[in-house]
């Protein structure tokens, strides 16, 4: 899920982890595992969801940096599938 990418020497980005989760209709919250980061020197961005429609109206997807090791998406209406992109950059 998570994949780790080494910066250079001159750069102030120490790693950058990036991956997708994906949730199964009735699963209001998933994880991946990346590797370790200082959590007050990395910022998480989300990339986008998709999700298969199914009517529902509450689409939102809420994404956190857990831990130093763990990425969590959650959601409020658990009634579709959806994949969730995102990226955690640390710097130095």
């Amino acid at each position: 899920m998570g994949a780790t990418m080494s910066s250079f020497s001159s750069s102030p980005i120490k790693s950058i982890n990036r991956g997708t989760i994906s949730m199964a209709a009735s699963t209001s919250s998933a994880t991946a595992t990346i590797s370790a980061v200082d959590m007050d020197k990395t910022f998480l961005t989300w990339l986008g969801t998709s999700i298969v429609h199914d009517g529902s109206s509450r689409r939102a997807t809420i994404l956190v940096l857990t831990n130093t090791t763990t990425v969590t998406v959650s959601r409020q209406d658990p009634t579709s599938t959806s994949e969730t992109s995102w990226e955690a950059v640390e710097f130095i």
